[in-house]
């Protein structure tokens, strides 16, 4: 699988509205999803949490860990560690949250095989949102 390049909407989001790559690529995902005539956002509207704010407190959490690393190498104290994988659990949480709608909105009756497609294609995304929570937290948990 090759590097996917950025595009320049991705690039003015990240770099300038301060949003994390994985919010970005989240946001990409729900717009591809609304381009088969599903509405991702009313259906999580029940879940608790929004995974886009989610995954910017994280980053936050970590970018301010990176720094600290760098003015005492000895790493992030035991509270820092925690605080650190509190929030991504609260990623991961809303996260699972998450694919559970998009299993039984696939499910619902009458859905186009477009539209079930791109249910299962949120789910996938979802899943590579989780794999990116280990990449992003990594550098301060070691």
């Amino acid at each position: 699988m090759t590097a996917m390049k950025p595009s320049k909407e991705m690039l003015l989001k990240s770099r300038v509205g301060k949003q994390s790559a994985d919010r970005v690529l989240w946001s990409n995902a729900k717009k591809q999803a609304a381009a088969k005539k599903i509405d991702p956002d009313a259906a999580f509207k029940p879940v608790k949490g929004k995974l886009g704010d989610e995954l910017d407190k994280l980053r936050d959490l970590v970018e301010g860990g990176k720094k600290f690393i760098k003015a005492f190498p000895s790493g992030l104290d035991p509270d820092g560690k925690k605080l650190v994988e509190a929030q991504a659990k609260k990623c991961r949480d809303v996260i699972y949250a998450y694919q559970k709608v998009c299993v039984a909105e696939a499910k619902k009756p009458g859905l186009t095989k477009d539209q079930k497609e791109a249910w299962k294609d949120l789910h996938d995304d979802l899943r590579m949102r989780e794999i990116g929570l280990d990449n992003t937290t990594r550098p301060v948990l070691r």
